[in-house]
């Protein structure tokens, strides 16, 4: 007798996703940002959401390089203006062409309805569109900022303009708060994925476009579906991870190393010894800009006193590594640090000399109660943090720890968060542990801006201190007109010159980078990037989409070969580039005398075909 073998598929189960979808045919993805919001115009949308809308490029701050998306080609028509082709091809899910209209309606409608990109227009004077597949980014000497105005090449991605100034009208200013737009069939992509199911609190299931405009050109994603899995912890997506039944992650997961070297797992991270992980902004133990903390000599102690190898140890599970006290991030952006500035002024564990300077500032304590004194009164300080967000508060510990140790009291206190948010907001606190900016085309010039820049409004906005001296806002401005490859000997000056004030004056002490949170395994699908690799890799947050879509197009279900496509490496460039390109650029000036010449001289091929039929003419006569 012969038995026939049937073979059944392994379906996603229900109790992740209505919509039952096979499991090899679908990448489950869990990160920070749960599904539950997928308007753009949003302050915090969905990262999926960025699956669905095109952006002009992408850019990964890992190799500091672009991939022309939505986007054919760009030129600077001069030192203002920067002109980019749209892609004949690209169209919207409904069949309408993805036009300059679009481009120009989404900077612009993001300016009036205050979102996320409304900074852009500090540094935007106007989008003109020249015709349906040309726009024109136009800065001015006023407001020229070379570092972010070329970030509108990668954010936002870019939506229906035909679709959302409809929404628009329909809301007002309300439509970033009270739109989610979570109907599938109502959302118009112009991505390689569309929405196929939305279920609020657990689930957003994507479905891949098969027919979507960029086939042709860049082929289509590997995963014919991505399900983005909320988990209510760390343990229980770490617990989903080791069985497999989670793809993607972007999680706090303790002893991250055990998975594959004690239970075999076939796991990974982008490094595959300590730290692990890539690292992403700095963070920062902010110390509030008022009396009597805005002692340098105090500040500085602190910073020595602070055991930094024990908090990325014990608080991160070793994720991290000390940041430079330059505020410089390390790696590619090495090459403004002024480690003279940082011999000379720069911080480390040494508890002796933060005793020290504490002794020689007259900071001691006189009556022999064990706290030192300043303005005559004990130093007694609050250290905040929100509760629930665990190795912060183990930070928070272990810097009141180490700060007892020198004489200074210190009381770590968790509040909700939006009490502690409220409490910076308002001015009211001694030291809390905050987040920054970190790594990109703008770095290190956001860091200087983001801590030194007392035109910033706390909390959001940077300036978290509450710094108010005003030597680096001149230097903030003088940078941001300064092109790195032409202007590169007077840019690191000033790099320089600020790095000098955030090491004297402290407002903030830069203490470890944090963890760029990402994590793979591999029983279904395989290919991730890694150090070893070195593929196109953006990070795994909301900002890190679409800039992360590359990856979707090279991993490949496990059994099959991982093969990076070649537009790939055939069309990605380094920023570098379009820096070079501008420096060439003409001005403004130059500009309308070639439009000039360029006149005349069609001009006078004008009137000479005309001189040549008039004499025709005659010598017929």
């Amino acid at each position: 007798m012969i038995l026939s073998l049937v073979i059944y598929p392994i379906f996603v189960p229900v109790t992740i996703v209505r919509a039952q979808v096979p499991r090899e045919d679908t990448l489950v993805v869990s990160s920070g940002w749960q599904p539950e919001i997928f308007n753009p115009f949003s302050g915090s949308p969905c990262w999926g959401t960025w699956l669905m809308y095109p952006s002009l490029y992408m850019y990964s701050f890992v190799s500091d390089e672009l991939i022309p998306y939505l986007a054919e080609s760009y030129r600077w028509i001069d030192i203002y203006t920067l002109e980019i082709k749209i892609r004949d091809a690209a169209k919207w899910s409904d069949g309408t062409p993805i036009t300059a209209d679009d481009v120009k309606y989404t900077l612009e409608a993001g300016k009036r309805l205050g979102s996320p990109w409304a900074g852009v227009w500090d540094y935007l004077e106007r989008v003109d569109v020249v015709d349906s597949k040309t726009v024109r980014l136009v800065t001015s000497a006023a407001k020229l900022n070379t570092f972010t105005f070329l970030q509108i090449l990668y954010y936002p991605p870019i939506v229906p303009k035909h679709r959302w100034e409809v929404l628009e009208k329909q809301y007002g200013s309300k439509l970033p708060t009270d739109f989610t737009d979570r109907d599938p069939k109502a959302i118009v992509t112009g991505g390689p994925y569309r929405m196929k199911e939305y279920s609020e609190g657990e689930t957003a299931l994507y479905e891949r476009d098969d027919n979507w405009w960029g086939k042709t050109i860049f082929g289509l994603p590997a995963p014919k579906y991505i399900l983005h899995k909320k988990y209510a912890s760390n343990e229980l997506a770490a617990a989903a991870f080791e069985k497999g039944e989670l793809d993607l992650a972007s999680h706090f997961f303790v002893n991250i190393w055990e998975m594959w070297t004690v239970k075999g797992k076939a796991r990974g991270t982008y490094l595959k010894n300590p730290p692990y992980y890539l690292g992403s902004d700095h963070a920062l133990l902010v110390i509030n800009w008022k009396e009597p903390l805005i002692s340098s000599d105090l500040r500085r102690a602190i910073a020595f006193a602070i055991d930094y190898e024990r908090l990325t140890r014990v608080a991160q599970c070793g994720y991290s590594i000390k940041s430079s006290p330059s505020m410089v991030k390390w790696g590619m952006y090495e090459k403004w640090m002024d480690k003279e500035l940082v011999e000379k002024y720069g911080y480390y564990y040494d508890p002796n000399k933060a005793k020290q300077i504490l002794d020689a500032a007259g900071i001691k304590d006189t009556n022999g109660n064990g706290i030192r004194e300043i303005g005559g009164k004990d130093l007694r300080l609050k250290i905040e943090v929100p509760m629930g967000w665990t190795d912060w508060m183990d930070m928070c510990n272990i810097i009141a720890e180490n700060l007892k140790a020198v004489g200074i009291d210190v009381k770590p206190e968790f509040p909700d968060f939006s009490v502690w948010a409220d409490k910076i907001d308002k001015g009211d606190f001694d030291m809390v542990i905050f987040w920054s900016v970190g790594g990109g085309v703008d770095h290190p010039w956001n860091i200087f801006r983001y801590t030194l820049d007392p035109r910033l409004d706390r909390p959001w906005g940077g300036n978290i201190a509450g710094y108010t001296k005003t030597d680096a806002m001149p230097l903030i401005d003088q940078a941001a007109k300064l092109n790195p490859e032409k202007d590169f000997i007077q840019l690191k000056q000033i790099y320089s010159e600020l790095q000098r004030i955030a090491l004297t004056d402290l407002p903030v002490i830069v203490m470890f980078e944090k963890p760029l949170w990402y994590e793979y395994g591999e029983d279904y699908w395989v290919g991730f990037p890694n150090e070893e690799n070195k593929r196109w890799f953006a990070g795994m947050y909301t900002e890190s989409w679409p800039n992360n879509l590359p990856m979707l197009f090279y991993i490949a279900k496990k059994g099959q070969k991982s093969i990076v496509p070649e537009w790939i490496e055939n069309t990605k460039f380094p920023v570098s580039k379009l820096f070079k390109d501008w420096a060439v650029a003409p001005t403004v000036e130059q500009r309308r005398i070639e439009e000039i010449g360029e006149t005349l001289r069609s001009l006078s091929g004008a009137l000479s075909s005309i001189s040549s039929q008039l004499s025709s003419a005659v010598s017929e006569l």
